[in-house]
């Protein structure tokens, strides 16, 4: 099915409370929020084979406390750098979500998001690459819990991760390169794990603001790495 909004339709498909739908082998686009909305208690939902483009929020969005478990697996979703779409995939309060095997392409601000209170979410093997600003970025107090591994973030704009908040979040076996940083970390964000096993192809693979004291764990990066005010386990 092809379901484009032309500027005249909120959502490809909005889900409230719903669960066990699945989504395969759609176009969403030109929808003036989002492709696909989970709300509310939607959940155990699978997105997967789609194209996603050009809506003006996010390709795919979940939000609400019990928006969990739901699936997105092996879709193209893009935007462009003028302002559609703002996210790929954005997660907000849903919890043990999975985002597995996307393509995620020219995104105005982040190709993924995490916010308020999403955690215990895994986004694995994902290919992210010419968004604007980010591959991938997190902020939200409660934003814990979440595994990110076995990703490849290429020429995201000045960074490809960065970790605005949150706690035990961890980030492992992931290549990143093309960007003049490769993780930025906050003051916020504390007790996570960074970057186990990961590689690094830039100069600055990991830089941080000098008020942090983050613990890092790092044992493998293809570019030197520097760390004042912070203790290297």
């Amino acid at each position: 099915n092809t379901m484009l909004g032309k500027g005249n339709c909120d959502y490809g498909v909005y889900f409230r409370d719903g669960k066990r739908n699945v989504m395969s082998n759609n176009v969403f686009g030109g929808h003036t929020t989002d492709g696909i909305r989970f709300d509310s208690s939607a959940a155990s939902n699978t997105v997967v084979g789609n194209t996603i483009r050009t809506n003006t929020v996010s390709g795919v969005y979940i939000d609400g406390a019990g928006a969990d478990g739901n699936r997105v697996v092996s879709n193209y979703i893009r935007g462009n750098t003028i302002g559609l779409q703002q996210y790929g995939v954005l997660i907000r309060d849903g919890d043990a979500n999975l985002v597995t095997n996307n393509d995620l392409i020219r995104h105005s601000s982040a190709a993924i998001e995490f916010t308020n209170s999403a955690s215990s979410n895994r986004i694995v093997g994902n290919r992210a690459f010419s968004n604007s600003f980010y591959a991938l970025r997190w902020l939200g107090g409660a934003v814990n819990g979440n595994v990110v591994s076995r990703n490849l973030f290429y020429r995201n704009g000045p960074r490809a991760v960065r970790a605005s908040s949150g706690a035990k979040n961890l980030f492992l076996n992931n290549v990143i390169f093309g960007q003049g940083a490769g993780v930025h970390i906050e003051p916020g964000s504390i007790s996570n794990r960074f970057v186990l096993s990961s590689k690094f192809f830039q100069p600055h693979p990991i830089t941080f603001p000098s008020s942090n004291r983050i613990g890092v764990m790092c044992f493998r990066s293809e570019s030197p790495l520097y760390f004042p005010f912070l203790s290297v386990m």
